[in-house]
């Protein structure tokens, strides 16, 4: 990597600041506006040893520093160890937990906004990188999304460190919702943020999912947080399925319902499952439902089966529902099966 001289390293970091940082993000923080002023809001630094990742809370952003010149000078010995760091790569894992200690004890009460624009793309995909964009992540994580989001070697592993801080970042939850590019990376980030949310908070993952494009990648997104709201809140995640456009889309995400709620609550997974007669694969999920059914209840999974319309899934849930029964009441069993109007499947 090339070494830039002091007065355009200098100059550099001077104007990425004042050019992009400030007025991008002058909005998002009081504190920065206060930077774009003239004020100094105050650094936040990256640590070292054991307080690494023990990031300060407040804002991220460099801005007034009393001392450039000792800034430079750690850019620059950064600059010789990370050459050192991308040569030795391959060489013993201790070797490279020395580098990397030693970069950190660089960059040791440094701005993480500063050391993240001096690094190239490839320098950020590695261990150190990574733990820069974590530090500037947790001290201003609007700035940092929006610099790495404007970055043309953003990667999936860079969107995920972005998407971990969607639950406990409400700002940067808006900021990811409200961009307007359709970049690659952008679709990554917003599926990792929706699986993040998931758990926490459906409608935010249904937000969040709504924004991708359309395709497997959301469809898989979307049968996750069916799955997942189904058995949280069924009535909620229910009235979600409704709202999606009619299609294969929204009945995949139906059977993913289904599939999880069957278990504990077949009547509902009935009531979904009547909802889609024409979904893909509603044969098996009929069958799969009515197993199990019959083993909480025989008599309602049989008198449900016994409901289908004439073909291979009434077939199949018959079946299924007389040999689940038959192994806690055989007689039973074999009463009802006999008796059914066409004669045993």
């Amino acid at each position: 990597m090339k070494i830039p001289s002091q007065v355009c390293r200098s100059a550099l970091l001077a104007a990425t600041f004042a050019v992009i940082c400030a007025p991008l993000f002058r909005d998002h923080r009081e504190s920065a506006s206060a930077v774009a002023g003239g004020a100094d809001p105050g650094t936040c630094e990256i640590k070292s040893g054991k307080a690494w990742g023990d990031h300060a809370l407040h804002l991220g952003i460099a801005s007034g520093y009393s001392n450039r010149r000792s800034m430079h000078r750690a850019l620059r010995q950064l600059d010789f160890a990370l050459g050192r760091y991308s040569l030795d790569r391959n060489n013993s894992l201790q070797a490279q937990a020395a580098l990397l200690a030693e970069l950190r004890e660089l960059t040791k009460g440094q701005p993480p906004s500063e050391i993240a624009r001096s690094l190239t793309p490839d320098e950020l995909d590695t261990p150190f990188g990574r733990e820069v964009l974590t530090a500037w992540l947790d001290c201003d994580p609007v700035a940092a999304t929006g610099w790495i989001a404007s970055n043309s070697g953003a990667t999936d592993d860079q969107a995920w460190l972005v998407a971990q801080r969607i639950m406990t970042q409400p700002d940067l939850a808006e900021c990811v919702q409200g961009q307007s590019e359709h970049s690659s990376w952008h679709q990554a980030l917003l599926g990792y943020a929706a699986q993040q949310a998931i758990a926490q908070g459906p409608e935010l993952a249904a937000s969040l999912a709504a924004e991708m494009d359309p395709g497997p990648p959301q469809d898989a997104i979307r049968q996750q947080i069916a799955a997942s709201w189904i058995v949280a809140e069924p009535d909620a995640a229910i009235g979600w399925i409704e709202t999606l456009e009619p299609g294969p889309e929204r009945d995949a995400a139906a059977m993913a319902a289904v599939a999880a709620i069957a278990p504990s609550e077949p009547q509902m997974g009935a009531a979904l499952l009547n909802a889609i007669p024409a979904a893909s694969g509603w044969t098996d999920a009929a069958a799969a439902l009515s197993r199990n059914w019959a083993g909480r209840d025989p008599a309602a999974a049989a008198a449900w089966a016994e409901k289908l319309p004439p073909g291979d899934a009434r077939k199949l849930a018959l079946t299924s529902v007389f040999n689940d029964w038959r192994q806690a009441e055989p007689a039973a069993a074999l009463t009802w099966y006999q008796a059914l109007p066409e004669g045993p499947p």
